[in-house]
């Protein structure tokens, strides 16, 4: 079964800038919608202190539970970065990419369903890696399952 989460970045200071690092910026639609907006570093710039002022340290994606009643309670991982590796749509599995990490961001204001085993609520890995779907893929699916009218459902920054 698939339960949401919520993919979230986590900024670290790496002893050196490299090629192929993650960068998340703030990014501004129509004066009222904004959304996290993740980049890979292509190429080292020239002067990188003032790349990282502009674009902050580096992150790593990470997955956490998405509903906690508890708001004095520290997130609880669910994937870690090394583990976020699949995407499932349409009853088949693609590589996650940083593709999907915007469309999350932008589409599902970072939600997103991971499969996890019936009776341990446990990601299941397949290769390694977790296997997430989109928020809107499974609401497509299953909209006659759900009462979206029933709002005794809270997402974990609705509160």
């Amino acid at each position: 079964m698939y339960q949401p989460t919520k993919l979230i970045y986590r900024s670290y200071q790496p002893p050196q800038i490299e090629v192929g690092m993650l960068f998340a910026v703030s990014v501004t639609l129509y004066d009222d919608y904004s959304y996290l907006h993740v980049h890979e570093l292509d190429k080292l710039p020239r002067d990188i202190d003032k790349y990282l002022e502009q674009n902050g340290w580096p992150v790593k994606p990470y997955l956490i539970k998405a509903i906690d009643s508890n708001p004095d309670k520290a997130p609880v991982d669910v994937a870690y970065p090394d583990q976020l590796g699949w995407i499932e749509m349409e009853g088949q599995l693609y590589p996650f990419d940083i593709n999907d990490m915007n469309y999350i961001s932008i589409s599902n204001e970072g939600y997103v369903y991971v499969f996890v085993d019936d009776d341990t609520d446990e990601p299941v890995l397949e290769d390694g890696k977790v296997v997430m779907a989109y928020i809107d893929s499974l609401q497509d699916e299953d909209d006659d399952d759900i009462d979206w009218g029933d709002e005794s459902w809270q997402w974990e920054n609705d509160k």
